[in-house]
């Protein structure tokens, strides 16, 4: 299914029926809000109902918001006529004249349903997370479109809301707001706090100070990096510290062990997984991805890794932090990391920046 199809998380969402995989419980909807909110939720997520954005004979869409997995989600339901005549890799929203594109799919699922005549039906379920400029402008929204390009002529199709739609989806977001708030906050307030961040360093401290505290052995030295030899559990890594403005923001384990049997790659990321379970405990989210039919049986793990058709995410969080243990790979080499990133957003937005300021030089 075009680019789509590259990417399939194992992620399981239907909007129209409930999974026998997740505990349903009872909510008390605010007042004014059971247009927007259904009583029946899933436990530790919140939901906004379904709302019909593009109503054509052919072409469907329906746009939700949720919060599942710790973060705020807006998912773009389209049915086979939508897959198939315009490109879904390039949504974009357009809120009181500010268009605002949706990149970094987290969530694709084909669902299959029946409709009025009982005939199987396809639909798909894109997921993007919810940024603060989104939200900000959907709080006090007042005109909305979205548009795609057509497959065929590559020209932008655009389909304006209207005044009643529009002043629903603002409704329905404010009113999935009030109702996911509660369930974020006592997950924030469920985080646990450590005295360091990355090995014996915290966030924000200076080059000079790392290298004061690390005692590995050091490898490199650069205006922005340290990389060091370690061992955990007497394996081989790379620590490396990255620093902008002489800030520590974010800290990187790369595995350098090697195994002759690709499969071993996998176990290991699993036995760290469950280091850093036992510290942290269960990771927030696990992500699969997987592309194309080869190498799918559970012996072909490793081939799978290796050749670039499937890869694994796990992500803890604490109060300062976010973790990420990670294995991809291509052209047969295997990438097994760690990364320890600071949750302070306006260090990262600096950082952000300045990269890409940098990746324009020479162009």
């Amino acid at each position: 299914m075009r680019q789509i199809s590259l990417i399939v998380l194992s992620l399981i969402l239907a909007f129209q029926g409930y999974s026998q995989t997740k505990e349903i419980i009872k909510i008390d909807v605010i007042k004014g809000c059971s247009k927007y909110v259904s009583k029946r939720q899933y436990a530790g997520e919140s939901y906004s109902k379904p709302l019909e954005i593009i109503k054509g004979m052919y072409n469907k869409a329906n746009m939700t918001f949720a919060y599942k997995e710790n973060r705020r989600l807006i998912y773009f339901t389209f049915n086979d006529d939508m897959l198939k005549n315009y490109e879904l890799s390039t949504i974009n929203l357009t809120i009181d004249g500010k268009t605002h594109a949706f990149e970094g799919l987290l969530d694709f699922q084909k669902v299959a349903t029946v409709n009025g005549w009982l005939d199987e039906v396809q639909n798909y379920y894109l997921g993007y997370e919810l940024k603060n400029e989104i939200i900000q402008d959907l709080n006090s929204s007042s005109s909305l479109s979205i548009s795609m390009i057509k497959t065929l002529t590559k020209k932008r199709k655009v389909w304006d809301f209207g005044k009643g739609l529009s002043n629903d989806i603002r409704e329905a977001y404010n009113c999935f707001e009030k109702h996911a708030k509660p369930i974020e906050d006592e997950y924030i307030a469920s985080l646990k706090t450590y005295d360091t961040n990355f090995r014996n360093s915290i966030w924000k401290s200076s080059k000079e100070q790392v290298i004061k505290t690390e005692k590995a052995e050091l490898q490199l030295k650069t205006e922005d990096a340290l990389s060091y030899k370690v061992k955990l559990n007497n394996d081989k890594f790379h620590a490396l510290y990255y620093f902008n403005n002489n800030l520590f923001y974010q800290g990187v384990y790369s595995f350098k062990g090697e195994f002759v049997n690709e499969n071993n790659y996998y176990s290991k990321y699993n036995s760290l997984s469950k280091i850093l379970e036992k510290k942290y405990g269960k990771p927030r989210s696990v992500n699969k991805y997987r592309s194309g039919d080869l190498f799918k049986d559970v012996d072909d793990i490793g081939m799978a890794i290796k050749t670039g058709r499937y890869s694994e995410t796990r992500i803890w969080e604490t109060k300062q932090s976010l973790i990420e243990l990670y294995i991809t790979g291509e052209n047969f080499d295997v990438s097994l990391t760690i990364r320890y990133r600071t949750k302070d957003s306006e260090l990262i937005k600096v950082v952000k920046n300045k990269i890409e300021e940098e990746s324009t030089e020479g162009f």
